[in-house]
């Protein structure tokens, strides 16, 4: 490992190829614990490069289990989609149309439909292929506003 400190020092701030600077030794330890900044972009955290250790060489699975990021499901909102995620009602059609604003204005597919008779309007969020997809976005909508959600059919929205 002091083998493996002195290398690095000494190369300055030269890039290293790591593999070619540790060929045949078999007690080594790579682990990385900052990367340098640069003004054009921030440092991607500390991980630990599990490709260069060898067979056995301390607890992979818990080091390989940093390098990998969650699993993403992306939201993509479809104007021909079959669902919609209603987040509000409300007695007078002007909040509703202050709530779609504000909700806009963050980037959400908002829009207020009148309520039958013209009393007061509801609020909803975009239109989704399939159920499941409406139902993860408002489980998400959710979580980062706070709101109740329920999700319908767009051909409900015909009065």
């Amino acid at each position: 490992m002091v083998l493996l400190g002195f290398l690095l020092a000494g190369c300055g701030g030269q890039e290293v190829d790591l593999e070619d600077e540790l060929k045949g030794k078999e007690d080594y330890e790579l682990v990385l614990l900052s990367q340098p900044k640069s003004p054009e972009k921030k440092a991607a955290p500390a991980l630990v490069d599990t490709s260069l250790r060898p067979a056995g060489a301390g607890d992979t699975a818990a080091a390989a289990a940093l390098n990998e990021a969650p699993a993403v499901k992306p939201i993509a909102y479809d104007p021909a989609g079959e669902f919609t995620v209603q987040i509000g009602t409300y007695d007078e059609a002007r909040l509703a149309g202050e709530r779609v604003k504000q909700l806009s204005a963050e980037g959400y597919p908002a829009y207020a439909l009148a309520n039958s008779g013209n009393k007061g309007a509801r609020v909803r969020i975009g239109y989704f292929k399939t159920r499941d997809e409406a139902e993860h976005f408002g489980q998400i909508f959710k979580k980062d506003k706070g709101a109740e959600f329920w999700v319908d059919r767009r051909a409900n929205e015909k009065l």
